[in-house]
């Protein structure tokens, strides 16, 4: 009887220290506030024929699910006339070791991202491996994201937005 108390007590100190100790990992999800708020700025798309198109962008990002998710909600606008509108979810794969982030527009099929966090600034590539986005914190208090496209072997930008709090008041 004592050795079966002993093994339950072992047991029950095993679990409790895994609990322990998987409680005080880090939240990867958690490393990505940098882009949470309300967030607003001047966008620019770069067409293929070398012109370029100004719109502004308006993010709203925030943590869901206890801080296991983070949503993106952006549009743009065009003289006040939406341009593109957005639902993105980015969560960490534990098993894999990194962020998957997937955007919704609308009917279109998502396609997913592996990305990956290196000092603020956190790169995407699409599981086509034919585009990628970067986020990153400006100097300034703001944050940038641009996407590129694999033409022909280069990548070549195609949008860029500067986004700045939006006073939601």
């Amino acid at each position: 009887m004592k050795i079966l108390i002993n093994i339950s007590l072992i047991i029950l100190s095993l679990m409790y220290s895994s609990l322990t100790i998987s409680q005080e990992q880090p939240n990867p999800i958690e490393a990505l506030e940098f882009l949470t708020g309300h967030w607003e700025g001047p966008g620019v798309s770069y067409l293929e024929d070398g012109k370029t198109q100004d719109f502004h962008d308006i993010e709203n990002v925030r943590f869901d699910l206890d801080a296991n998710l983070l949503l993106i909600n952006a549009k743009g606008l065009i003289d006040g006339e939406l341009l593109y509108q957005l639902h993105t979810v980015i969560y960490y794969d534990h098993e894999a070791g990194h962020y998957f982030y997937t955007p919704f527009r609308g009917k279109k099929k998502p396609v997913p991202s592996k990305c990956q966090l290196k000092k603020q600034q956190f790169k995407c590539v699409n599981i086509n491996n034919d585009a990628r986005l970067t986020f990153q914190r400006l100097p300034d208090g703001g944050w940038n994201e641009y996407g590129e496209k694999l033409i022909d072997g280069q990548w070549q930008k195609y949008f860029e937005t500067k986004l700045y709090p939006k006073d939601m008041n």
